[in-house]
């Protein structure tokens, strides 16, 4: 119903800040019913399950590896919110000045805080260690593409295609749309 909605608003031409997706977030109904639909891909940071992807919205749950941060990324030029529905994560900021990325203080976030991601906010999360692993739920509005993917191991930037996690990958991967050495602005 709450997504019904959302549909509507975008399709009478509103437009969703990223205040209306934490709303709508937070009023998504209980955790337990969207629990299960979290999928665990061990190797890589979280398993993604794309809920639904139209009109503009995206929603996406996450179920989160122990001990894995995603990379530093943005939503290409969407924004979102993300509610953690299990566990706790991890959260830290990021600024990009003069080539360099500069942290901000990590936060921790509990079940059922929403965390807003305004559109250019470029962000990392992880399994924060709960007694439960992290599973958080993700909606985002207009198009995540391309994302802006930092890896910080090999210092460079990439900016990644339509259904892709935030984590790096080998330049060959179709999925990466174009990359540069350094750390370079969207």
């Amino acid at each position: 119903m709450w997504l019904a909605r959302l549909i509507d608003e975008l399709a009478r031409g509103a437009t969703l800040g990223v205040e209306a997706l934490a709303a709508a977030l937070a009023g998504a109904g209980p955790a337990h019913a969207w629990i299960d639909r979290a999928r665990f891909d061990e190797p890589w940071p979280y398993g993604r399950c794309v809920l639904l992807a139209e009109a503009e919205l995206e929603l996406m749950i996450a179920g989160w590896t122990r001990n894995r941060a995603c990379a530093p990324h943005d939503h290409g030029p969407g924004q979102g919110a993300v509610r953690v529905l299990q566990g706790v994560a991890r959260h830290r900021g990021f600024s990009l000045e003069g080539g360099e990325l500069r942290a901000t203080p990590e936060e921790r976030l509990e079940l059922g805080a929403v965390l807003c991601c305004r559109r250019g906010v470029i962000h990392q999360m992880q399994d924060g260690g709960g007694a439960q692993p992290l599973v958080t739920l993700h909606l985002y509005a207009g198009s995540t593409v391309p994302m802006t993917v930092y890896d910080l191991e090999q210092r460079r930037t990439q900016w990644l295609g339509p259904g892709c996690g935030a984590w790096p990958r080998p330049l060959h991967d179709p999925a990466v749309l174009r990359w540069a050495p350094g750390f370079v602005p969207a």
